[in-house]
C-alpha cells in the first residue's frame, strides 16, 4: 500500500469548530482552517487508501479529493510515502503541482496562520498596537488572520501577528486581541 497518502498527526492538535476542523502544527506555530470537505480528506488519509477510495470515503469527487490533497500536501499536513522513498520532499512535491498550474487555478481550501509562540508573548515583544476584527468574519481563523493584517498595515510590518480572543456575533466571528511581532 505504499505511496497513499497518510493525514500527519504527530505534533499536530485537533479542534472542531462547527463543521470546520483547525488543526495547530505545534513544531511550525501555525494554525490550519479545514473546511468540512477537506478535514474528511485528512481524517481518511490513513496510508491504506488510493486518492479515489479517499474520495469516496470523504463523499468527494475525484477532482474535488486531488484538489484537497494537493493543498495538505502544500500545507505539510499529508505525507504520501513515494515521495519520501523517491527522495522529494512535500514542498518540492507542492512546487511540481503549483508549476503545471493544476493548484494555482483552484480557490484556496486551507486557510493557513502563523501563531505567536507563548515564549514570545512571554518576553514583552508586544507592539502597541491593538488588533481588532468586528463581526465579518465566517471563520475564527479567517477573524484571527484579518486582524493579524492589521497588525501588519499599523506597524508597517515590524507586527506579524494578533494575539487575542475570539468572539461570535449572530453568525459572524470577531478577533480581538494584542499585536506581537
Amino acid at each position: 500500500m505504499a505511496g497513499f497518502a497518510v493525514a500527519r498527526r504527530d505534533r499536530v492538535l485537533v479542534e472542531r469548530v462547527g463543521d470546520e476542523v483547525v488543526l495547530y502544527d505545534q513544531e511550525a506555530d501555525i494554525a490550519h482552517c479545514l473546511p468540512a470537505s477537506v478535514a474528511a480528506v485528512w481524517e481518511h488519509a490513513d496510508g491504506t487508501r488510493s486518492d479515489q477510495q479517499l474520495a469516496a470515503a470523504a463523499g468527494l469527487e475525484p477532482r474535488q479529493a486531488s484538489d484537497a490533497l494537493d493543498q495538505l500536501r502544500e500545507a505539510e499536513l499529508i505525507e504520501t510515502p513515494a515521495d519520501a522513498e523517491h527522495g522529494h520532499t512535500r514542498r518540492e512535491a507542492a512546487r511540481r503541482i503549483l508549476g503545471t498550474g493544476a493548484v494555482a487555478a483552484a480557490a484556496p481550501l486551507i486557510y493557513t496562520l502563523a501563531i505567536a509562540p507563548a515564549a514570545a508573548m512571554a518576553s514583552g515583544t508586544a507592539c502597541s498596537y491593538t488588533c481588532e476584527v468586528d463581526a465579518e468574519a465566517l471563520t475564527v481563523v479567517d477573524a484571527q488572520y484579518s486582524a493579524s493584517i492589521l497588525c501588519v498595515l499599523y506597524s508597517e510590518g515590524d507586527c506579524k501577528t494578533c494575539v487575542g480572543s475570539a468572539f461570535m456575533q449572530g453568525d459572524l466571528y470577531g478577533y480581538s486581541g494584542v499585536c506581537y511581532s
